[in-house]
């Protein structure tokens, strides 16, 4: 048998992958098909606002078209800018990040320019093509007013965390003439509104009950088991101390059987 030295072999290797095909990457699993159901608005009216202690480059969404699609499919949200919803009317508002792409800041601002209810948003999975509409909104995080509001600013994210605006604060916006500029929508838009924004409240009241009933359950579950463990701990210590008991007495017996008696 010939010995081949280890460096020609590994030359040879070496050689034969060289002239061989390169090696073929393996091809990435395909990402599930998504669906955006709007396109990424653009040319809304803008205008400069300052609250918060700082100035913002404001969209302004006036009509229900542009209500609806607020910030989706937006693939960014720059710095110092930001969007205001401007309703007719005064509602419980509930917002979704339906079709959005970036995280961001929501603001709800009563009709006399208080704030209402602050939110840090995060960006959602789009729709599947194979999941059903009804199914993909059905597990939709809702963003509440909490109460009557009007107006809502969407910042971008971590605008909050920054400014740390207050509840009851006041937001120093000329509302008055930005409602002179809000176009209202169909009686039918305004009753559409009002029911999936109570029916989107009172989702989130039953969820919060749900919650809560969860977290009793649990802690009535959690107690009983750690008074049962108490109970065998208890038990065990006192067979323990009985059989330490009865062992000793055995052996006491024991020693005193073995002494010699006093008379003998």
């Amino acid at each position: 048998m010939v010995t081949i030295p280890r460096i020609i072999l590994l030359a040879c290797a070496a050689f034969t992958f060289a002239a061989g095909d390169p090696p073929v990457a393996p091809t990435p699993a395909p990402k599930p098909e998504t669906v955006l159901h709007c396109k990424a608005q653009t040319n809304l009216p803008r205008e400069k606002f300052k609250f918060f202690d700082q100035e913002w480059d404001c969209e302004l969404c006036l009509n229900d078209t542009s209500r609806r699609t607020g910030l989706g499919a937006r693939e960014e949200f720059p710095a110092g800018t930001a969007m205001i919803f401007v309703h007719p009317t005064s509602s419980l508002l509930s917002f979704w990040m339906k079709d959005c792409l970036v995280d961001m800041d929501m603001v709800f601002v009563d009709e006399t320019g208080k704030i209402s209810a602050t939110h840090e948003a995060k960006k959602q999975p789009l729709r599947l093509k194979s999941q059903s509409l009804a199914v993909y909104e059905s597990g939709l995080v809702r963003y509440g007013s909490n109460r009557r509001a009007k107006y809502v600013i969407e910042l971008p994210a971590g605008s909050i965390a920054k400014a740390k605006p207050a509840l009851g604060q006041k937001v120093d916006i000329d509302w008055a003439a930005l409602d002179k500029r809000a176009k209202s929508g169909s009686c039918e838009d305004h009753a559409r509104i009002t029911r999936e924004s109570r029916e989107d409240h009172a989702r989130i009241a039953r969820e919060s009950r749900a919650r809560r009933q969860h977290d009793s359950s649990a802690f009535a579950e959690a107690d009983a088991r750690m008074t049962w463990l108490l109970a065998v701990a208890a038990h065990h210590h006192l067979v323990a101390i009985l059989q330490e008991f009865s062992l000793g007495a055995i052996a006491e017996r024991d020693r005193l059987g073995a002494a010699p008696s006093a008379l003998e």
